[in-house]
């Protein structure tokens, strides 16, 4: 049995997605930033960045719809950690999980909409 993924580069897809140009504050309830807020902005090339953070730390980021008004976003943080989490605009929540290489955790916030 072959291993599809060493046979496949993963790259980012050029196709539009529903996060092109949305900048959202996320209030973490839960997760390894508790209590704390980030600005992230999604980027027209596919990459986004983190409020307070240089330009050169822009990374790309995986976009994918679940359902109307619910997508899955998964993105790498400047701390080591990917976060793959669920945005539901339909109730401004988002859940999902922080992974790095010793473990991961689960994360769960509020979403507001900036633009």
């Amino acid at each position: 049995m072959s291993n599809l993924l060493a046979e496949r580069p993963v790259t980012r897809a050029a196709v539009p997605d529903a996060m092109q140009g949305r900048t959202l504050k996320l209030r973490w309830l839960e997760g390894p930033i508790r209590g704390e807020s980030q600005e992230i902005r999604f980027h027209e090339d596919g990459t986004f960045g983190l409020s307070g953070h240089p330009a050169s730390l822009r990374m790309p980021y995986s976009c994918f719809e679940l359902a109307e008004e619910v997508q899955l976003v998964s993105l790498p943080s400047p701390a080591g950690y990917t976060l793959t989490m669920a945005l539901n605009f339909n109730d401004r929540s988002t859940m999902g999980v922080a992974t790095r290489a010793d473990g991961w955790e689960p994360v769960r916030g509020h979403i507001e909409l900036l633009n």
